[in-house]
């Protein structure tokens, strides 16, 4: 640009010759301006790739972090779980020696209580070791 205003400066130069250092002055201009404006459309695009990049980037570790936390609390379930089971586990067992030691204590009644009837009844003198049709015992 400082070079051609030096040439057109220079009054030897032939009119022609400034016409052609005008118009290629011009055209300077001009791809100087789309070359900016190139540029400027090329940034922006750049600004806008690398904000959307940021951006997913930034979302990738936020659903990390919720996949992190989701699994932490799955494993806490997990535990929770299995020490529910096995107090289940436990009840049931207790259920079942309760069950049979309450079976066996309804036997041990039994037992006793026909052992006392047969008391009484032989103190009464009904209670004979023959099948006797006439003794009920309740």
């Amino acid at each position: 640009d400082e070079k051609a205003t030096a040439l057109l400066a220079n009054a030897s130069l032939p009119k022609r010759s400034e016409h052609i250092i005008q118009h290629l002055n011009q055209a300077l201009h001009r791809e100087v301006h789309e070359r900016r404006a190139e540029n400027n459309a090329y940034n922006q695009r750049l600004e806008k790739w690398e904000r959307l990049n940021c951006d997913w980037f930034v979302e990738k570790k936020l659903l990390q972090k919720h996949v992190e936390d989701l699994n932490k609390e799955i494993e806490r379930r997990d535990i929770v779980d299995a020490r529910i089971e096995s107090c289940i586990a436990d009840l049931i067992k207790q259920m079942q020696r309760l069950k049979q030691e309450n079976q066996f204590l309804k036997d041990a009644i039994h037992i006793d209580h026909s052992y006392n009837e047969q008391q009484r009844l032989a103190a009464q003198g009904r209670y004979t070791t023959e099948v006797d049709a006439s003794v009920v015992i309740a």
